[in-house]
């Protein structure tokens, strides 16, 4: 019996699936495209304005945004394992905004907070790429 293949499909513009760790960092790229604009777009506001605070909560908020656009977009791309793929992509995106952070100077949090954010983030992340699998 041969193995399952994934076929391209010329009817309706299907493409083979490519391997999970290109799918991952592109995932994450997103991820990254995603915060840094809605950032941008909130240091607009706050600059020209006194309408918003962006305490903690709303910076967690924007994370776990970012993380799950890029995952439903990734999952939905690839067509397969949506819930590793996106659960991946939110770890990865937790250290690399962790470590960029670092990098500019900002302190690193503690491990338990960490920890905490790496876990939630392959939490919303997984769930986000199970969403992008099914729609």
């Amino acid at each position: 019996m041969k193995p399952a293949r994934y076929n391209s499909d010329a009817k309706n513009g299907a493409q083979e699936p490519g391997p999970v760790a290109a799918t991952v960092l592109e995932g994450t790229l997103v991820s990254l495209l995603v915060a840094g604009a809605i950032l941008f777009l909130v240091s607009l506001i706050l600059a020209t304005t006194e309408w918003m605070r962006l305490g903690e909560t709303g910076m967690l908020l924007v994370h776990y945004l970012s993380v799950a656009t890029g995952s439903l977009l990734a999952a939905k791309k690839a067509r397969r394992k949506g819930w590793l793929i996106g659960g991946l992509i939110g770890m990865i995106y937790v250290l690399a905004v962790a470590f960029l952070g670092n990098r500019l100077g900002m302190p690193f949090a503690p491990a338990a907070s960490i920890i905490q954010t790496i876990f939630t983030a392959f939490l919303v992340g997984l769930v986000a790429g199970i969403t992008g699998i099914n729609i």
